[in-house]
């Protein structure tokens, strides 16, 4: 997909979300305080089932859940979709 169609996607979406009841949470992590990577995964794993628990009612109460990350660092891909088919065990899509 060219540079300009994935940004007016963005600009829909950012658009759309402005209107819509959205949370979130912002975790931040500094490699150089993990050993390696899967010690990184590990954590970042926890945090999110962690914050999915706290929150599992909302989530249940959708058929699907649509998790949006933007193909940057695979880790954080995976430490999301796993942690989110762990805690839902049902429709987690990335």
């Amino acid at each position: 997909m060219s540079f300009s169609a994935r940004k007016l996607y963005f600009q829909l979406f950012f658009n759309d979300v402005q209107h819509m009841p959205v949370t979130y949470q912002t975790s931040v992590y500094e490699r150089s305080q993990f050993s390696d990577n899967a010690t990184l995964y590990t954590r970042m794993r926890r945090d999110i089932t962690a914050l999915l628990f706290e929150n599992l009612d909302y989530f249940q109460s959708y058929a699907q859940v649509k998790t949006n990350y933007d193909d940057g660092q695979s880790l954080v891909a995976h430490a999301l979709l796993t942690a989110f088919e762990y805690v839902l065990a049902k429709g987690a899509v990335l």
